[in-house]
């Protein structure tokens, strides 16, 4: 039997954990992060849409996300736009796997993204040139403890 190590943070690595040993694989799950929420302000100009590049974005951004519900949600995976659905929000795309693709597809809009902290210089940087109006530091990826 094949073992696998999981480092993801939780609840992702149980739910990895869950997926991977239904294929049979031996696992060892030992997360190297832990996500946490943390307060962020929200642009002064409303957004078009909103790019969630991590399902934590929603689970972690706080009550200052709400303000989003009624735009356009740009989701990465089917995962992050179940649990967009799940906290009020009705647009929901689901689109490329990762953030550059998304600047591909979205071209005329104001996007807002909600990203973590230790992402936010190098994506906001990539984006930039691709409508993406900031990164707002929504939620923040610690070393596990």
């Amino acid at each position: 039997m094949t073992q696998m190590l999981v480092l993801r943070p939780e609840p992702g690595a149980e739910a990895t954990a869950i997926r991977a040993a239904a294929l049979g694989f031996s696992l060892v799950v030992a997360p190297i992060l832990t996500v946490t929420g943390q307060e962020w302000t929200p642009p002064a100009e409303p957004p078009d849409a909103l790019m969630l590049t991590s399902a934590n974005a929603v689970r972690y951004a706080g009550p200052e996300l709400a303000r989003y519900r009624t735009l356009p949600v740009y989701a990465v995976g089917q995962a992050t736009a179940d649990i967009a659905r799940a906290a009020g929000f009705i647009d929901i795309r689901i689109g490329p796997s990762d953030a550059a693709g998304y600047r591909r597809v979205i071209k005329f809009c104001a996007l807002q993204r909600v990203a973590a902290m230790n992402k936010r210089k190098l994506k906001e940087k990539a984006l930039r040139s691709g409508g993406v109006m900031g990164v707002p530091q929504g939620f923040r990826n610690e070393p596990y403890e």
